[in-house]
Order: C-alpha cells, then sequence, then structure tokens
C-alpha cells in the first residue's frame, strides 16, 4: 500500500478545506492551489477565470453550461502566476504511470471523470480521490473502474481523452488591481447577451431564452430532456451567482473607491438572483417533467433572474468605467 499525497502532506482535510460544491473544476483547482502554497479563495478563482460570471442556455443540452478546460486553466495561470502541467492520459497504462509519477512526487491531481476530482493517492491499482460527491471524506475506485465509468459517461471515448493537470511552476503573483480590473471586465462581457458555445444563449440572453421554451408549451417537450429542471445548468447558475457575489467584495479594495459602491450594489443583486433560484426550485420540486402547469410560474422565477441580470450589467458597466477613469 502506497502512502497517499493525504497522509504524506497536510492532511486530507486541508486539501479539501473549505472547498464549497458547485464549480466543480474551480473548487478543485482551489485545493490544489491552497495544497501548493499559493492559497486563493474559491469565489476569487471563480471570479478571475469567469465561471462565476457564466450563464448559458441551450435546450436539451445541460453541457452548454461548462468551461474550456484549456482556457480555464491559462485564465488561471494568467491570475496566479502559476503555470499547469497539463497532459492526456494516454492508455490505461499511461494513465496508472502518470498517477503514481504525480503522488510519488507529492502533487494532488486534478481530472476529468463523470465530474471534476482531485486524485489525492493510490494503492494497488486503485485510486483514492475527493470530488463533490465525497461529502469530505477520500473515495477509492480500482484505475480499471475508473477507466470504465469514463467509457459509459461519454460513450466512444478513449482514455486519451482523459485530461490531467497537476501545479507546475510557481511564478511571480501577478498584479492583484491589474488582475482584477481585468476580471470585472471580463465579467461584464460575459453578463451581457452573447452567443455561447454550441449556439448556447449566452449572458442575460440565457434567462429570456430558458423561460420562452417553458412558455412555449407544447413546443418544447422537456420530458425526455435533461435540461428541464436543468440540474446541471441550475445548480451551475445559482452556485456561481453566489461565488460572483463573494468575489466582487473581494476584489472591492484592489478597485478605485469610486467603483465600490456599484461592485456592492452587483454583489447584492447576484445574491438576490440565488434567491430566485430557490424560487425556482420551490417551484419545479419534485421533478415531474410532464407537469407543464408548473411551467408558466417556472418562466416567472427565471424573468426576476433576468432583472437582476440587467441590472448587474449596468453596475458592472459603470464600476468598470470608475475603475479605469483616472483619480480627481
Amino acid at each position: 500500500m502506497h502512502a497517499s499525497v493525504l497522509n504524506r502532506y497536510k492532511g486530507y482535510q486541508s486539501l479539501v478545506k473549505d472547498v464549497p460544491a458547485g464549480l466543480s473544476f474551480v473548487g478543485c483547482l482551489t485545493a490544489l492551489l491552497n495544497h501548493a502554497g499559493r492559497a486563493v479563495s474559491y469565489a476569487y478563482l471563480a471570479g478571475v477565470t469567469g465561471e462565476a460570471f457564466k450563464s448559458h442556455y441551450r435546450y436539451d443540452d445541460p453541457r452548454v453550461c461548462f468551461l474550456s478546460e484549456i482556457d480555464f486553466f491559462q485564465a488561471a495561470t494568467r491570475a496566479t502566476g502559476v503555470r499547469f502541467d497539463l497532459r492526456s492520459s494516454g492508455a490505461l497504462d499511461q494513465a496508472w504511470a502518470r498517477v503514481r509519477a504525480a503522488i510519488d512526487a507529492g502533487r494532488p491531481l486534478l481530472t476529468s471523470h463523470a465530474e471534476p476530482l482531485v486524485i489525492t493517492g493510490y494503492r494497488d491499482g486503485a485510486i483514492v480521490f475527493w470530488d463533490e460527491a465525497a461529502q469530505g471524506e477520500p473515495r477509492e475506485m480500482a484505475l480499471d473502474q475508473f477507466a470504465r465509468t469514463w467509457s459509459a459517461w461519454y460513450p466512444g471515448a478513449e482514455m486519451q481523452g482523459f485530461l490531467t493537470a497537476t501545479v507546475g511552476e510557481m511564478g511571480a503573483l501577478p498584479d492583484r488591481r491589474a488582475v482584477a480590473l481585468q476580471a470585472l471586465k471580463q465579467g461584464l462581457s460575459l453578463s451581457r447577451p452573447h452567443w455561447g458555445p454550441r449556439g448556447a444563449h449566452a449572458g442575460s440572453a440565457a434567462y429570456a431564452a430558458f423561460a420562452a421554451d417553458l412558455r412555449n408549451t407544447p413546443s418544447r417537450d422537456f420530458a425526455p430532456s435533461r435540461e428541464w429542471l436543468g440540474l446541471a445548468t441550475v445548480d451551475h447558475l445559482a452556485r456561481s451567482k453566489l461565488a460572483a457575489a463573494a468575489f466582487l467584495r473581494e476584489i472591492s479594495d484592489d478597485l478605485p473607491e469610486a467603483a465600490r459602491p456599484h461592485l456592492e450594489r452587483a454583489a447584492s443583486l447576484y445574491a438576490q438572483e440565488n434567491q430566485c433560484w430557490d424560487e425556482w426550485r420551490r417551484l419545479t420540486h419534485p421533478f415531474d417533467p410532464s407537469d407543464h402547469s408548473r411551467r408558466n410560474p417556472a418562466a416567472d422565477a427565471i424573468l426576476n433572474c433576468a432583472r437582476c441580470q440587467k441590472q448587474v450589467v449596468l453596475e458592472l458597466e459603470s464600476a468598470a468605467q470608475k475603475a479605469e477613469s483616472p483619480p480627481p
């Protein structure tokens, strides 16, 4: 049995301490960075990578709320100064060698499975890992079972598509004010109406599109759809807005004083939007995709989110203008 990272270093609990569920890649990478000594908050990493500000919707496609993995790591590097060692795992024996080499070097691995997870150790052909479902406890799975599960979730996928990431070179810390300003402008761009990946409605346009599909009964049949109740999309939207609120408050001191009231108002609006998603859950519980009678009230709850989002855009616009204006 091999001593795992969770035993050899700061301990498993410190690796995942205070990392909430929700934006899985963000939570996993937060754990890796904190373990490596480049401490960041979950909200800060969600904000600087743009994940806190993304709102995507397309009927019958829950994936559109998720990120491009390569873009995500590049954004994290720009914001933290840390370079990441990204590799495709290759065949099963290559994946196993990659796991052993990283753990032997004292580096946990972030990887994509059915959901992102952190591999914290190995023993007897099995990986020890943490993910959202672990609820604070390490889990164990044979590597060949891990590979079979991967293929079941992604039919036709090979282990070559199984990305692994470890913390690499630790560069200098970037200037926080410059990072905060760039993240603010990126958040504004992501919040405005635009087209997202795979033709998704994005930004504030996502809410209107979701509400319209709910109202257009029976033109959209959500019964066979993974998007009704948007188990992935709604969770992402609700949790990401709490992260956005926390991020804006965290960077407030990094930006000029004139921008701070706008950041606080935007943060409060994001908190309101999260409450609107809680109302959405109340209106649609229990899950019954054939119950069309709930569609109009559910659409109303989404439009309440849309109203918050439109006001957020105005506040972020004002904050960005004030942040870039020279002092009087």
